[in-house]
């Protein structure tokens, strides 16, 4: 399996690489045709631009090898650089327009024209800067999670479980950039909503199996500090750390998974809540997968069911089969605006917050984590309490 994870990082490698390696190129290119004060530094700066981009490779590389995951600074690095050359090339070419259209309408010039060369250097590097700034930003601001708290109707549900609550944590990513401090913040956030029960819909740890006996605990911490403790689901992430390695730690810290299977929560007020939870849609190349009727078998017809589902592309299978409301996660809101939820919009379809198939609902969680870039621009993190309403 090590051999593999590192082939494949060697081949991401060679890609990433390739098409980085191509950008910066033409983007110094531009740099150098464009922007006078690159000229002179013109190998110092292509020197720099290819050194940043082969980080990303090498970083995953290494670490899919199974050395320190310390290295992830080096991929995150590439990756922030890739992102900039999104942002960065067309906020140049702006600043070309801008200062064309305002060469033709100068007036004649002085005895002692402005430097032409400076004056480009300071507009270009502007602009440049101001592009940058919000991934720089979005490094610092990442785990600044809005609490966000959403009464959701199910008319199936008895009116004695009105106002009961489940609080939806989502795509964590624990690993190189998200640790105990992070997971502290997070676990005081969710005891202070006071949660009847706790769900972790997926992606609990990024890549690396070593950091799922914190994750466990951490789990465990959410399940202590609500009423009815702590269930949780399979993300793509899970398969990425290994399966067998992810069950067998939730089964020795005695942690609930739920794979195509349900759990009935019952207080004592009346009734029942079905939470059922499906396996993850990446799972199908690998022999598993979602089985929902496997999920709901012996739940009563017009018992309330919640299904936990790591990808939302799922929910009109759960409409079908009349479930109430769909929870997932997997998108991260886009993480990057405004290329990453245009991304995911087209991917997905819903790619966060509340949508509706007839009476069933899915709600879309935006994530507490990062993946790829450690940033979020304009996309916050979220921890989500889910009031239900009777009727």
């Amino acid at each position: 399996m090590m051999m593999r994870t590192g082939v494949v990082g060697l081949v991401f490698g060679l890609l990433t690489l390739a098409i980085g390696g191509s950008g910066s190129w033409l983007l110094h290119r531009w740099l150098r045709r464009h922007v006078a004060f690159f000229v002179s530094y013109r190998r110092l700066t292509l020197g720099a631009l290819l050194g940043i981009v082969l980080l990303a490779p090498l970083g995953r590389w290494l670490v899919n090898a199974g050395l320190d995951d310390r290295f992830f600074w080096m991929e995150a690095v590439g990756q922030l650089w890739g992102m900039s050359l999104l942002v960065s090339v067309p906020a140049l070419h702006a600043r070309d327009w801008l200062v064309s259209r305002a060469s033709r309408r100068a007036a004649a010039p002085v005895d002692a024209p402005p430097d032409p060369s400076r004056r480009e250097a300071l507009v270009g590097g502007a602009f440049v800067g101001a592009s940058l700034a919000p991934l720089l930003w979005g490094v610092r601001t990442r785990f600044d999670a809005e609490l966000v708290e959403l009464p959701i109707r199910i008319a199936r549900l008895p009116k004695q479980l009105d106002g009961f609550s489940i609080v939806q944590v989502s795509d964590i990513h624990i690993g190189a950039f998200l640790g105990e401090h992070e997971l502290r913040d997070a676990a005081d956030r969710v005891a202070g909503l006071k949660p009847d029960l706790v769900v972790m819909t997926g992606d609990l740890v990024h890549l690396r199996p070593s950091y799922l006996p914190m994750g466990c605990d951490w789990v465990r911490r959410l399940g202590e500090r609500s009423r009815f403790g702590v269930l949780s689901i399979l993300g793509n992430h899970e398969y990425y750390t290994g399966r067998a390695a992810v069950l067998e730690a939730f089964d020795r810290a005695k942690l609930e998974m739920l794979v195509n299977r349900s759990r009935t929560i019952a207080p004592k007020e009346a009734g029942g809540i079905v939470i059922a939870g499906v396996d993850d849609l990446a799972a199908k190349n690998k022999g598993y997968g979602p089985d929902l009727d496997a999920a709901l078998e012996g739940v009563p017809a017009d018992a309330p069911k919640i299904l936990l589902c790591h990808q939302p592309q799922f929910h009109p299978f759960a409409a079908a089969k009349r479930v109430d409301l769909q929870l997932s996660g997997h998108t991260h809101g886009g993480q990057i605006a405004p290329y990453g939820p245009m991304v995911a919009r087209a991917m997905f379809g819903a790619y966060k917050g509340l949508y509706r198939i007839g009476a069933s609902s899915l709600y879309v969680n935006r994530g507490f984590g990062t993946s790829g870039p450690p940033s979020r621009v304009a996309v916050r993190s979220e921890i989500t309490k889910i009031i239900l309403v009777a009727g």
